[in-house]
């Protein structure tokens, strides 16, 4: 009798150990998928925020934090062909060639306010940004 209550005694305990090994395994595997599913958040999150530094660096900030689009190369390939100089400017005659192949004839009164309204920085020219800006 008393080794048949020692071995049911003995099963009981194996049952209860089991029982705490299965819910030690439970909670294990619920921490684990936990931290994997972090390490997921964390992994998503630097990819997504390599893609907004990576789309930010295409964009150019313009003056006071404004953002610009990249010029094309279409539209520096326009530059360039008003630019007649060379210089990287596009002074009052080279505006005036530009809006004559538009089919526009300015007169210098028109041509001087056409200037001042697209040289914000008031050097007497337009440079690639402020060409962008006028056919942006």
């Amino acid at each position: 009798k008393e080794a048949t209550r020692r071995a049911y005694a003995l099963e009981q305990e194996l049952a209860e150990t089991k029982a705490g090994l299965a819910a030690a395994q439970a909670a294990l595997d619920e921490a684990l998928s936990r931290i994997d599913s972090e390490e997921h958040i964390a992994s998503v999150a630097k990819v997504q925020a390599d893609e907004l530094k990576r789309r930010l660096e295409e964009f150019k900030i313009k003056g006071k934090g404004q953002l610009v689009q990249p010029l094309s190369d279409r539209l520096r390939k326009a530059f360039a062909a008003y630019d007649s100089d060379g210089n990287g400017s596009i002074d009052a005659r080279e505006l005036s060639g530009l809006f004559a192949s538009l089919g526009y004839d300015l007169s210098d009164g028109e041509m001087a306010k056409m200037l001042a309204k697209y040289d914000l920085d008031g050097n007497g020219a337009i440079d690639l940004d402020e060409f962008r800006d006028m056919y942006g």
